[in-house]
């Protein structure tokens, strides 16, 4: 199955960059959800640099990849983003391909002003991901015993966002113009659990931002 990632950038580089956790403790499905007090290990890039991302569930790419922003991040994407996304799809190897082709990844490019990425770095950094963290904690006492009683308990204590997975554990602003996360994003080049998000940032610094 095909993968999607989600990419908030403005004119100037900025781009929102993930970190995976090491273990998850609870997961939206389509049969409703998991969770676990113990924890599963996230095998696939655990504890590492991520973008928001997937499996493609759906025919529409934009579609996807605006999904799966949702459900890691716990915010919808801003309303500007959803008005000239770039499409671009990717082969096994990190090469484009063209638009009728198979592919075994592809990126969705949004474009959003300069506050629009501090806004929503700030509203997933300060309150979607401490909430999520809130609610591992009462997954491991067991005050939250099953995916569906997560909703009340994150209303009753007022939290107003949390992601639908407990995937993520940090989320920040890197700039791909900014030689320190440049250097982070080359060290991705070819490793086999990370190396789709240097192609992915590759193509937006070299192409989309040009």
């Amino acid at each position: 199955m095909a993968s999607v990632y989600a990419v908030l950038h403005d004119e100037n580089g900025a781009f929102l960059m993930a970190q995976k956790r090491a273990r998850e403790y609870y997961v939206h499905t389509a049969y409703g959800g998991r969770v676990d007090k113990d924890g599963w290990p996230l095998t696939n890039g655990g504890g590492r640099y991520a973008l928001p991302g997937g499996a493609l569930d759906e025919a529409d790419i934009e579609k996807g990849a605006a999904r799966e922003f949702f459900e890691e991040t716990g915010l919808t994407l801003p309303v500007s983003a959803l008005r000239n996304p770039r499409v671009v799809k990717f082969d096994g190897s990190g090469q484009v391909v063209s638009a009728n082709k198979n592919f075994a990844f592809a990126a969705v490019y949004f474009k959003v002003s300069e506050e629009d990425v501090i806004v929503t770095e700030n509203n997933i950094s300060e309150f979607a991901l401490p909430n999520s963290k809130r609610i591992v904690v009462a997954i491991e006492s067991r005050e939250i015993k099953a995916y569906s009683e997560i909703q009340a308990y994150a209303r009753k204590h007022g939290m107003v966002a949390w992601p639908a997975d407990n995937e993520l554990d940090w989320v920040w602003r890197w700039n791909v113009y900014d030689g320190n996360d440049w250097n982070a994003i080359r060290g991705m080049r070819g490793d086999p659990q990370i190396g789709w998000y240097y192609s992915v940032l590759e193509y937006l610094r070299d192409h989309i931002l040009r």
